[in-house]
């Protein structure tokens, strides 16, 4: 893989996380199909490593980071990206009736095989 391959593993893990229904009524507490994920880029999803400020209002984050952690240097390519998600959301928000926010939202991110981007 080459380095203009991570900008595009970027923008399709970007793409699956605002695709999923289950994923974007979990991060807006509302039921599905109320809101189109993409209106959530860099409000409450950001495809970069993001810590909000202080804010009154809960919400829910999903924020991420790509590694590339080897580079064969005879042919300048990466053997492999590392994608990491970051799921955090406000304390009064974790307790759902169905379970952990946080914790839904992960299976969410699993479901739509966000982390098995090519």
């Amino acid at each position: 893989m080459n380095l203009d391959e991570y900008r595009r593993y970027r923008a399709t893990a970007l793409q699956k996380l605002c695709a999923s229904k289950e994923l974007v009524s979990l991060i807006v507490n509302q039921p599905h199909g109320m809101i189109n994920g993409k209106g959530l880029v860099f409000r409450n999803i950001f495809p970069y490593p993001y810590v909000p400020e202080a804010t009154t209002e809960a919400k829910t984050f999903v924020t991420m980071t790509i590694t590339a952690p080897m580079r064969r240097e005879r042919d300048r390519t990466y053997n492999a990206f590392s994608l990491w998600i970051y799921l955090f959301t406000h304390y009064s928000l974790v307790n759902t009736p169905r379970g952990l926010r946080f914790d839904l939202m992960a299976e969410a991110v699993d479901k739509n095989s966000v982390c098995s981007t090519p």
